[in-house]
């Protein structure tokens, strides 16, 4: 997590020290001046972004199925009301209470986060929708852009260590599937 934070804050300062000075250099210049500075307030606004779900991601008293997602319902109807997009998020009101780690609830958090970006960008939907669905042992995330059938019956839920992804689920990493 420090490494990635060093990263994300590294590069985004690199970029906006060389912005500023092709701003600064720019001035006689309105246009490109303008052009610059809107890249650098778009670059500290990303950063500052990524600073808040690091930040959010790291700190246990948000360990909570609860308070997951709530912000991933956030998360997602702030990203999407940027975008063409209609957002159609389905999340249920009562949420049985249940601790996630901090590792696990970030590294879901960045697999919904990269899969609406990837609905958004490549799809061409009009319409996405997001969803959060927890039992007793089964916590399901879905992110559709409507394109394919539903998977229903007895394929629908793949228990963990059997077929491919439940060998994925076994191995604890991030999978998305169409």
């Amino acid at each position: 997590l420090a490494q990635d934070m060093h990263d994300d804050i590294g590069a985004s300062l690199t970029k906006i020290s060389l912005l500023s000075e092709v701003a600064r250099r720019s001035l006689p210049e309105p246009a490109v001046a303008d052009a610059q500075i809107s890249k650098i307030s778009k670059i500290a606004r990303e950063l500052l972004n990524n600073f808040g779900e690091l930040l959010w991601a790291t700190n246990p008293k948000f360990d909570s199925l609860e308070n997951f997602s709530a912000y991933l319902r956030e998360y997602v109807a702030g990203y999407l009301e940027s975008t063409a997009v209609r957002p159609h998020l389905v999340f249920p009101s009562r949420l049985p209470h249940r601790q996630l780690d901090s590792d696990f609830r970030r590294r879901l958090f960045l697999v919904v986060k990269g899969a609406v970006h990837n609905l958004v960008k490549h799809s061409a939907a009009i319409e996405v929708e997001v969803g959060l669905r927890a039992g007793d042992t089964v916590l399901e995330l879905q992110a559709s852009a409507g394109l394919y059938t539903q998977i229903d019956g007895a394929h629908r839920y793949v228990p963990v260590g059997q077929y491919k992804i439940g060998l994925i689920a076994a191995e604890k990493r991030p999978h998305l599937t169409n």
